[in-house]
């Protein structure tokens, strides 16, 4: 019986089941962002990033359930550009005191 379950890329410093959108315009909200992204797959959660810059942008992390909805997610997003050029996708960063749980677990 399995008692506790770590990913194994978890010492990695990116967490590939979650996605970071920034620089979005204004207009996208949470449940219209979380509705595009659950065409890609089971989304386990949506959250606001505040915005430092002041720019007039948002920025959300989005985590999915599975590694693979998140990098399509990721590739679609990039070569269709649903808003704008100026927004960046990227994977999301493991925290370092969840790295070091998984380096420690290795």
């Amino acid at each position: 019986m399995v008692k506790y379950c770590i990913p194994l890329n978890s010492s990695s410093p990116n967490d590939e089941s979650m996605i970071l959108l920034s620089s979005l315009p204004r207009e996208v909200d949470e449940q219209s962002l979380s509705t595009v992204m659950k065409s890609y797959g089971a989304v386990r959660a949506v959250h606001y990033q505040a915005d430092f810059d002041g720019d007039g942008t948002s920025s959300y992390m989005v985590e999915f359930y599975d590694v693979q909805d998140a990098r399509q997610a990721i590739m679609e997003l990039e070569s269709t550009q649903p808003w704008g050029a100026e927004v960046t996708v990227t994977f999301g960063a493991n925290s370092a005191e969840k790295r070091k749980i998984g380096r420690d677990l290795l």
